[in-house]
């Protein structure tokens, strides 16, 4: 299954020497399952210059903070491993598993790496701003299913922690958590929001938003909530002191 996505990545370098470079990849996110283990790429390159890509795979992992965790993914092929653009030219790149198809949803990463272009002889070295793409791609559990619960909700000096945890067995994403503080009539003094992209399968997300200002003192409630699917989960902190005080 590939969702049909176009991402348009454009890398432009300010300085003279500097080299521009685009690429257009569709789909930009990869399923892979035990009945379509394989799926096809398409990147061109959308410049008026040749470009030379690696491509890599690696299996991805997140740390609380969501900060990208990577290591070696031997399990995940891609073919060819090099491409070589010319000037409006689209490739197709292969992308398969020799992996098993597990309970839980498995995550990778697929990096479209631009490599330098051969220096000419007599050519000095100049500033070079080069292209590195990721895509997602998941090997999809046999029955997907989305949980998540929100825990950990505590206000301290302006700022609000709270963790998501994707309680499932596939990846949440949720886009934006939404938080709103609430009045002693029920009604909302402040609104914000923390954008979550991916929580993978498992994982979890550790948030610390400042909250506004304006409203603070008024709030006598937060609340936080997260899409999960079709639906969503729910948290309550209670601030009878407002959200401003330490």
């Amino acid at each position: 299954m590939i969702r049909r996505l176009a991402a348009l990545v454009l890398v432009l370098g300010a300085a003279p020497s500097a080299r521009a470079a685009g690429l257009q990849i569709v789909p930009v996110l990869v399923e892979l399952s035990a009945s379509e283990p394989r799926a096809t790429m398409t990147v061109k390159n959308v410049t008026d210059a040749p470009v030379r890509l690696e491509l890599a795979a690696f299996a991805w992992d997140q740390a609380p903070d969501g900060q990208m965790r990577l290591a070696p993914a031997p399990e995940i092929l891609v073919y060819p491993p090099l491409l070589q653009l010319a000037p409006q030219e689209e490739r197709k790149v292969r992308v398969s598993t020799t992996g098993t198809f597990g309970a839980t949803e498995q995550s990778f990463r697929l990096f479209l790496r631009e490599l330098p272009p051969p220096q000419k002889p007599g050519e000095k070295p100049g500033v070079q701003f080069l292209t590195r793409v990721g895509v997602p791609i998941f090997l999809l559990p046999p029955r997907p299913e989305l949980r998540a619960e929100i825990s950990g909700a505590a206000i301290h000096g302006g700022h609000l922690a709270v963790t998501l945890r994707n309680t499932g067995n596939t990846r949440l994403s949720p886009g934006k958590v939404k938080i709103q503080g609430l009045g002693a009539d029920g009604r909302p003094v402040l609104a914000t929001s923390a954008d979550v992209w991916y929580v993978l399968a498992g994982g979890e997300r550790a948030l610390d938003v400042r909250l506004p200002a304006e409203g603070c003192a008024s709030a006598r409630s937060v609340v936080v909530e997260a899409p999960v699917g079709d639906s969503s989960v729910r948290a309550r902190v209670e601030t009878p002191g407002g959200v401003c005080a330490p």
